[in-house]
C-alpha cells in the first residue's frame, strides 16, 4: 500500500490515540447524546495495531468528517440563505434587484464618466485629474514642465482652435 507523502513518516500511536480523542471530542459536541455515543469506543490498542489497520482507521475517520463537514455546511448555507431573504423583504428588496448587488449586499454606485483633463502630446495618453498621476506627467514635471502645459483646454487655446459648446 502507498502511502501519500505526509504519512510517511509515523509519528507513533500516541498521535493517533490523541487524534481519535479529539475526534470523539468533537462529534460529542453540541449535539444531544445518543446511545451510540455514550460509549463512542471502547479503549483500542492502538500500539498493538499494525500500520495498515492504523491507516485503515485514519481513511474511516477522515470519511466520516468530511461528510459531516459536508452536511454542516449545507445547512449553514441553508441559514444564511433564510437570512439574506429576510434582510432583503426588510430593506425593500425584490429578488430581482437582489441578484444583481454586490458581495456586500449593496449595489456599487454609479458615478458619471470623467473627461480626461490632460493629454502627453507625443502618446496621445489622457489623464482624468483624478487618482495618481500618471508617469508620463510625474516624468515632465520631474524635467521642469508645468501641469497646464498638458491641459485639454489650455493646448486647444493655444493653436487657436475652438472647442465646440
Amino acid at each position: 500500500m502507498q502511502l501519500p507523502p505526509k504519512f510517511c513518516r509515523f509519528r507513533g500511536a500516541e498521535h493517533l490515540r490523541k487524534k481519535v480523542a479529539d475526534y470523539m471530542t468533537l462529534i460529542g459536541q453540541d449535539r444531544k447524546p445518543n446511545a451510540r455515543l455514550q460509549n463512542p469506543m471502547k479503549k483500542i490498542d492502538l500500539e498493538a495495531m499494525s500500520f495498515d489497520d492504523l491507516w485503515s482507521l485514519h481513511e474511516q475517520i477522515s470519511q466520516i468528517l468530511s461528510v459531516r463537514i459536508t452536511s454542516e455546511k449545507r445547512e449553514l448555507e441553508r441559514r444564511l440563505e433564510v437570512l439574506n431573504r429576510g434582510r432583503d423583504v426588510i430593506g425593500g428588496k425584490d429578488e430581482e434587484d437582489a441578484g444583481q448587488g454586490s458581495a456586500g449586499g449593496r449595489a456599487r454606485r454609479k458615478y458619471p464618466r470623467v473627461l480626461p483633463k490632460y493629454r502627453n502630446p507625443q502618446t496621445s495618453e489622457t489623464w482624468s485629474g483624478r487618482g495618481k498621476q500618471p508617469r508620463w506627467l510625474v516624468a515632465a514635471i520631474k524635467t521642469g514642465r508645468k501641469m497646464e502645459d498638458f491641459e485639454i483646454g489650455a493646448a486647444a487655446e493655444s493653436k487657436g482652435r475652438r472647442q465646440r459648446t
